[in-house]
């Protein structure tokens, strides 16, 4: 992806955090500033587990249909 597409992909997992996550994981996030981070060279798959939320891409431009392209999760 590019950096203009993976900086949309984080965009959208916040605004679904916010929106469908648990009010205990929002709040805490929350509290702790609303703080966004875009990373790379992660385990991905040890992410994923720990994620409250996880973005798949409708397809329509860099990636292909339902591509996980984001996660959003709550570090404390």
């Amino acid at each position: 992806m590019t950096t203009g597409k993976a900086a949309a992909q984080c965009g959208h997992a916040a605004q679904l955090l916010l929106r469908q996550g648990k009010k205990k994981d929002v709040a805490a996030w929350l509290d702790a500033g609303a703080r966004v981070h875009l990373t790379r060279d992660v385990p991905w798959r040890t992410c994923v587990k720990q994620a409250a939320i996880a973005v798949r891409d409708g397809g329509f431009t860099e990636v292909p249909p339902g591509t996980m392209t984001a996660i959003a999760w709550i570090v404390r």
